[in-house]
């Protein structure tokens, strides 16, 4: 695995952790986060150290964009480098703490480029976006270090947690061969 990927890994694990997550891979099973906490699961008629709540409960699985980004084809000023900025809407249903960005970038042919990892850069972003509320964010690489030949500059958010905890992942998305989005 590179360098990247893992530091990458290891903070997505730890934004998640810190946002009332933990670091197991969930099943895919849907999730309810309204609602009071279900009965503590039984062992051998011994209760469970462990109820079902919105912070250990498996990601929600969506089938739907929650949130979309477009580039501005402007930057932005993050860690005092000039960065790709994109204008991101949230379509969630409730407000979120964190999000999990793609980032892809493509020639002049629309093409996808290898960023040097052979998948697509990933931005964890422990951010506050309201449901409806249209927010710019800095994302990706310094333009300094964009692959060469980049003309388009692509986003999706495929993971959360709203600021419940509840969590959300959309498996369609964030995938390493995506095809450019017209």
């Amino acid at each position: 695995m590179q360098r990247r990927t893992i530091i990458a890994m290891t903070l997505s694990l730890g934004l998640l952790t810190a946002c009332g997550g933990d670091a197991q891979s969930s099943t895919g099973a849907a999730s309810s986060s309204t609602g009071p906490s279900a009965p503590a699961a039984t062992s051998g008629g011994k209760p469970s150290s462990t109820a079902p709540t919105a912070a250990n409960a498996p990601e929600e699985q969506v089938d739907k964009e929650l949130v979309t980004c477009v580039w501005t084809k402007k930057t932005a000023e993050e860690w005092g480098e000039q960065t790709p900025e994109f204008e991101c809407t949230s379509a969630a249903p409730r407000d979120m703490k964190y999000v999990q960005f793609e980032i892809y970038y493509y020639d002049k042919d629309k093409k996808i480029l290898n960023n040097g990892y052979g998948m697509p850069s990933a931005k964890n972003a422990p951010v506050v976006i309201k449901a409806g509320e249209t927010k710019k964010f800095a994302l990706g690489k310094a333009k300094k270090d964009l692959p060469p030949g980049t003309e388009y500059i692509q986003a999706e958010v495929s993971a959360g947690a709203y600021t419940d905890a509840a969590k959300w992942r959309n498996p369609k998305l964030g995938l390493p061969d995506r095809k450019f989005k017209e």
